[in-house]
């Protein structure tokens, strides 16, 4: 899926779902990343992981959106886990303690390679 702002797209390997976001994370963009979460959820993906390399900006909306889809996956008895997340963003995740909820890796491929 893409649009401009949020622009989500999925990789997948193996077993390991991978949602590539890029731009910004706000209430115009927020709900693509939901949408493309729940889409992988009924195809029975459910080790997933948020690529937020491309993410320049988090609001409450987007927030919020990290917190459902943390939510959605959990309820399916998945995992969801970050990786590559920008120093702006994670100051956010920091002081909204989004961070407590998911496992954070500097890179994609220490995400992935964790899932083995």
């Amino acid at each position: 899926m893409s649009d401009k702002g949020a622009e989500v797209s999925d990789e997948i390997d193996k077993d390991v779902s991978v949602l590539e976001l890029n731009g910004r994370l706000d209430a115009g963009s927020a709900r693509r990343v939901l949408t493309g979460v729940k889409e992988l959820l009924a195809r029975n993906r459910v080790k997933i992981i948020l690529d937020m390399s491309g993410v320049e900006f988090i609001d409450s909306a987007g927030v919020g959106i990290l917190l459902a889809s943390y939510r959605a996956v959990d309820a399916k008895g998945g995992t969801l886990k970050m990786c590559a997340i920008q120093h702006q963003v994670e100051s956010i995740l920091s002081l909204t303690r989004l961070g407590e909820f998911f496992e954070v890796f500097s890179d994609r491929a220490s995400a992935e390679k964790d899932f083995d």
